[in-house]
Parts: structure tokens; C-alpha cells; sequence
């Protein structure tokens, strides 16, 4: 895999140019954090559970749908707003086939985040990654695209002199004059609104790499096991199996 081999010259310009050999990334010129056969393993995964069905309400997907599984009579456990949490499907149903037992999500979220950061404790260099993440540069062309816009604007600026001299002239009717102004005028609402965006984007680079403090947020989270959600529950579990302590409502 080859990244940056080629180069949008702006965009308003279709054309792209294919960038030197010595500006590109080469697929393995970097080590890993993991390796490629837990990579491949991870996304085959990803891409199985993916194509299983779960039950959502009101768009909103819980991450532990699909996942469990009641350990005393096999069934699935649904989330249920009204315990906060999930409940044994089968203990629903009028022949009560099951105890009216539920877990929260909470705690399951407390437990699993206890083992993703236990198993990355164990198994990641924690100094290594950040040492990684410390020496990304990240690179754009907001200057050059904000210089391409001011230049374009100041020829629109000519253009707009140069039509009104030759409407004053006589040498374009009114017709023509309202309608290469109009077009000028549309050109020069698009370029501001650009121009004013690549100051913003400018300014958000320069007082301290907005987006590299938001990736360093997630790596953090990542790696404390703070992050449990939907995609990540359906990468590392394939099934929760919920117990009932005999005796009481305990859960284990």
C-alpha cells in the first residue's frame, strides 16, 4: 500500500499530480502497534459481526444487544429502558420460562473496561504509543489554497473594473453588463466563503493542532478502557454470558 503518491493541486482544479517517490509512505516502512495477522483477524471479525442482527430502538444501538446470553436458560438478554440495562428475554414471555432477572449497563460497561485495560496493561507499551503519537506531523495546504483564493479574487476585482468601464463606455448593454455581473458576483460569494474558512482552519492549526489533542483524547480513552461502544464490544466479545446467584438476584 502506497499513501500520498498523488496530490490535488487545489480545489477548484481537477488535476492531480503524482507526488516524488521520496514524499510518499510505503506500506511497512512503519512498525505496527499490532500485527498484520491480528489486523486481518480483527477486521474478518468485524466484518462477520457486522452482518448480524441486533435490536435497536429509536436509533439508538446499544452495545451490548446481540451479545448476551442468559446462563440460565440460553436465551438472549434485550435491553430494557426501565431497568437500565438488560433482561432475560424468556423470563417476558407468559409461560415464564425464565427468572425476571436483569443486568445494567453500567456495570457490564465497568467490567469489560476493567478488561480491555487489564489485557492492554499486559500486552501494550503504553510510552511506545504515545512516543509514536508525539512525533505525527500533520501536514496541509490551507496557506497555498488561501493564497490561490486572495489571487483569484483579485482578478475577479479586475474583471468587475474592467466591465464597468465598458458599461460607462457603451461598449456592453445593460443586458450583458447584469448578466457577467451576476457571474462575477457568484464566483466572488464562493471564494470568500472559502477564503473565510481556510482562516479559520489556519488559525484552529496554528494555536495548537486541534486534531492531534482530539486523536490524543481518544488514545487516551483507548487505552484506559474508557471507550465501550457498539464497535468495539462487536470486535473483542462473542458472547456474555449473564448468571443468576441461586438464592438471590445477585449476578455474576
Amino acid at each position: 500500500m502506497i499513501q500520498g503518491k498523488y496530490k490535488k493541486v487545489s480545489y477548484k482544479v481537477k488535476k492531480i499530480n503524482i507526488m516524488p517517490d521520496e514524499q510518499c509512505i510505503y506500506g511497512g516502512e512503519f512498525e505496527g502497534i499490532i500485527s498484520k495477522d491480528i489486523f486481518e483477524r480483527t477486521q474478518q471479525m468485524m466484518k462477520d459481526r457486522s452482518n448480524s442482527n441486533y435490536r435497536y430502538r429509536n436509533g439508538v444501538i446499544h452495545p451490548f444487544s446481540g451479545v448476551l446470553k442468559c446462563g440460565k436458560c440460553d436465551g438472549s438478554m434485550s435491553h430494557r429502558k426501565k431497568y437500565k440495562g438488560y433482561k432475560c428475554t424468556n423470563s417476558q414471555q407468559g409461560s415464564r420460562r425464565c427468572s425476571p432477572h436483569s443486568v445494567k449497563e453500567t456495570r457490564l460497561i465497568d467490567i469489560i473496561s476493567n478488561e480491555i485495560k487489564n489485557m492492554i496493561d499486559e500486552k501494550i507499551d503504553k510510552n511506545k504509543v504515545y512516543d509514536r503519537f508525539s512525533n505525527i506531523k500533520i501536514e496541509n495546504n490551507f496557506e497555498n489554497e488561501l493564497k490561490s483564493a486572495e489571487k483569484e479574487l483579485n482578478t475577479l476585482d479586475g474583471k468587475f473594473k474592467k466591465i464597468y468601464e465598458d458599461k460607462l463606455e457603451g461598449v456592453l448593454n445593460q443586458r450583458n453588463f447584469d448578466y457577467m455581473l451576476q457571474d462575477i458576483q457568484e464566483k466572488q460569494d464562493k471564494l470568500i466563503q472559502r477564503k473565510n474558512q481556510l482562516v479559520n482552519m489556519l488559525k484552529k492549526n496554528n494555536d495548537g493542532s486541534d486534531l492531534l489533542n482530539k486523536y490524543k483524547i481518544e488514545i487516551d480513552n483507548l487505552l484506559e478502557g474508557k471507550t465501550i461502544d457498539r464497535r468495539l464490544v462487536e470486535t473483542l466479545v462473542d458472547k456474555i454470558v449473564i448468571d443468576e446467584v441461586d438464592g438471590s438476584k445477585e449476578k455474576k
